[in-house]
């Protein structure tokens, strides 16, 4: 269905709209919904008109140029519409819009028919749509499967009005003449004579049922408007036809007299049921039935009336009259049938039996909403204070959570208030976005804390024998002043995190104190931060079979072989790129410049070797200064790996130069052997063939400076 902000010339973008009709800008949906239902806006669109040669493509002639509504397009000349209208985007986005569903059959272009079979692709035995076969064609149709198959296919359009859907890569159905063929014959097949008969066809069809659709309401009226009256019949008289126009008004004010006739026999039998209450009970209870009987008869009118004043509201608020309006076209529109029509079967339309049926509904459902509505204020107001009483405390509770988000994060647990989630870092569990489930999950983890950092008293040990006394089981032993002072006292939680500080460089763990966590970098695992857990981790037979396998026997341990870089290195060549700078070590190795001056970018700037925090514009200064090239010449080399550059930058702490890391030197070990380091050496490899080129030309370069040097000093001599 075409939309609506379309159809009155707006043209809309990802926000901003623009009235092409009125030429102002609307800034959003709500804008345009206003602007279109002015006067001046419904003034100036008839303004407006279709070109003549393009108004089946729904192009509208504005100020600005050619709107195209089908595909929210403007277009600048006449001549850029002639070769739009025939574009592909143009052909699909028509035949989509245009294509409806009326009655049991479906039309397309608002010009010919296709019928249900063809709609779901039944051709004899075969669905075309599922591509199976089936047994029964009505079950078939109703299956989920064919349904999700029918939604989910796509219709397309091509020139002449022709629609097909295309089954796969080889075949399509033409959804006129309801056949499946080759997609190569797809050209020639609308081509063909068969195919306009069938085509010709399906559109007189459609022109018979319109035909056919006006003439029953022309013939069939409604029993909803023929009129009701409770006159007896002895009382009704036979009319002439003369006077047959006349006869609803009479008839109307008959059924008034009637209705005031009942309402005061109501009030006289409700009287006389008040006087005989003392009566019998067969006669009590045959009263009330005769009531309840005429009290709906007496309230009927009064629910008619309130229907009859909103469906006049509403028709005045849309302006329409007898829910008949006009397009944007001009058409005679039924609101209720969402049927357009040309004036002249406007009244066999609003007598006929499809229009009464809806009227008919829709006045039950005015009724039921306001049967609704009255019955049920308390019910409303009560549900209403309920869910008041439950917003006010969320919002409470949210504003207690977000006074205390501070606290909450420092304790481990992440709060988002966006998707009102609470989740502990701890134990990697949700929590409920309330307020006290919070402060329980916290106080839950301080208590584990604090029976984990609880130590048990030692008894002090001495060489004197112990006496025990025994006493019954039913006394309770209370510890007295003497035993609490004997007691060792407990150690406190620095004193523990002290204690784990030690143990942690005794079995070279890492040891963060910030986040209290224990890491072991032999087994790649965390440990819980208490000492019995860190002993038992060490003492394990895991541990101890990877740390023999990492670190070797130690009696069986090399002698490493380190001498000082000033020893070691012979020449050094320099290379810079685009991309980054290079020194060539004896022509064998690549280390980047930074990692051959010991200088790590690891969350700060820091020299390794000199021990110093540097800023940025402190790094030239720095590797030009004496202290540093004497630090730099002095440090000593591990000659022990072969194709290795590692330095010791103080003792048992290591440089990688491939990587410009730092470790201890377990450490180093294990990252000797990690696909990191295997990465970084293969780069430095790939970049040192790259520079042999400039390698050569350096050497040649020496070369000539030493040839001319020594020509110079043999003139000289």
């Amino acid at each position: 269905m075409l939309s609506k902000f379309h159809k009155n010339a707006v043209l809309t973008g990802y926000i901003d709209s623009y009235c092409l009709a009125c030429e102002s800008h609307l800034r959003s949906e709500e804008d345009i919904n206003v602007h279109i239902a002015k006067p001046i806006h419904l003034k100036n669109l008839e303004g407006t008109s279709f070109l003549e040669k393009y108004k089946d493509d729904y192009v509208r002639k504005v100020k600005k140029g050619y709107y195209c509504e089908f595909c929210n397009l403007l277009l600048s000349t006449a001549a850029k519409v002639g070769l739009h209208v025939v574009e592909e985007k143009h052909v699909n986005n028509k035949g989509a819009l245009l294509l409806r569903r009326f009655g049991n059959v479906i039309l397309a272009f608002d010009y010919v028919l296709i019928s249900e079979r063809a709609w779901h692709g039944l051709i004899d035995e075969t669905c075309a749509v599922c591509n199976n076969e089936f047994d029964d064609e009505n079950i078939h149709k109703t299956e989920s499967t064919h349904i999700l198959n029918l939604v989910q296919s796509k219709v397309e359009f091509g020139a002449d009005k022709t629609t097909y859907r295309k089954i796969d890569n080889s075949s399509f159905q033409c959804l006129t003449c309801n056949m499946v063929l080759s997609l190569n014959s797809i050209t020639t097949h609308f081509q063909e004579e068969g195919h306009k008969t069938i085509y010709q066809a399906c559109h007189q069809a459609y022109l018979e049922l319109d035909l056919k659709v006006a003439s029953e309401a022309q013939v069939e009226k409604p029993k909803a408007i023929e009129p009701v009256t409770t006159v007896p019949k002895a009382t009704k008289k036979p009319e002439p036809k003369a006077e047959t126009k006349a006869a609803p008004k009479v008839e109307k004010q008959t059924e008034e007299k009637t209705i005031k006739k009942t309402e005061q026999e109501d009030v006289a039998k409700k009287q006389e049921v008040k006087k005989q209450e003392p009566a019998k009970k067969t006669a009590t209870t045959e009263v009330p039935k005769k009531e309840s009987s005429e009290a709906k008869k007496k309230k009927k009118p009064k629910l008619d009336k309130i229907t009859r004043e909103l469906d006049e509201e509403i028709c005045n608020t849309l302006d329409a009259r007898d829910y008949i309006a006009r397009d944007e076209k001009g058409q005679q529109w039924c609101l209720l049938c969402d049927w357009t029509m040309d004036s002249v079967v406007i009244n066999n339309h609003v007598n006929g039996r499809h229009h009464q049926t809806m009227l008919k509904l829709h006045n039950e459902r005015i009724q039921n909403q306001s049967n609704n509505r009255d019955d049920s204020p308390q019910i409303n107001e009560t549900e209403k204070k309920v869910e008041e009483k439950i917003n006010k405390e969320e919002q409470e509770d949210r504003e207690k959570i977000l006074d205390s988000v501070s606290r909450f994060q420092k304790n481990d647990v992440n709060i988002n208030f966006v998707t009102g989630t609470a989740m502990c870092k701890k134990c990697s569990k949700n929590v409920d976005f309330v307020y006290k489930s919070i402060e329980a999950h916290i106080e839950e983890h301080m208590n584990n804390a604090a029976k984990k950092e609880t130590v048990k008293p030692t008894a002090e040990t001495n060489n004197k024998p112990t006496n025990v006394k025994t006493t019954s089981s039913t006394a309770k032993s209370q510890p007295t002043k003497n035993d609490e002072e004997k007691a060792e006292p407990r150690a406190t939680p620095r004193e523990e995190q002290e204690e784990i500080e030690k143990l942690a460089k005794e079995y070279d763990f890492t040891y963060s104190k910030e986040s209290n966590k224990v890491y072991c970098k032999i087994c790649a695992s965390r440990i819980p931060p208490s000492l019995a857990n860190m002993k038992q981790h060490a003492n394990g037979a895991p541990h101890k079979n990877k740390a023999a396998k990492v670190l070797g026997n130690k009696h069986n341990k090399p002698v490493i072989d380190k001498r000082p870089m000033k020893e070691v290195i012979k020449n050094i060549v320099c290379i810079e790129n685009a991309f980054m700078k290079d020194v060539i070590i004896n022509e064998i190795l690549c280390i980047n410049y930074l990692s051959f001056l010991m200088i790590t970018c690891i969350g700060q700037v820091r020299c390794q070797v000199c021990e110093a925090n540097l800023q940025g514009e402190q790094i030239h200064a720095h590797v030009q200064s004496p202290s540093h090239s004497r630090a730099m010449s002095e440090t000593p080399v591990i000659l022990s790996y072969e194709s290795e550059f590692i330095r010791e930058v103080r003792p048992s702490v290591y440089h990688c130069g491939f990587c410009n890391v730092v470790e201890s030197k377990e450490g180093m070990y294990l990252h000797l052997c990690s696909t990191m380091h295997r990465e970084a050496k293969t780069s430095s490899s790939w970049r040192l063939q790259q520079y042999q080129p400039e390698l050569a030309l350096h050497e040649r370069r020496q070369q000539l400076e030493m040839y001319m040097l020594m020509r110079m000093l043999a003139e000289i001599l």
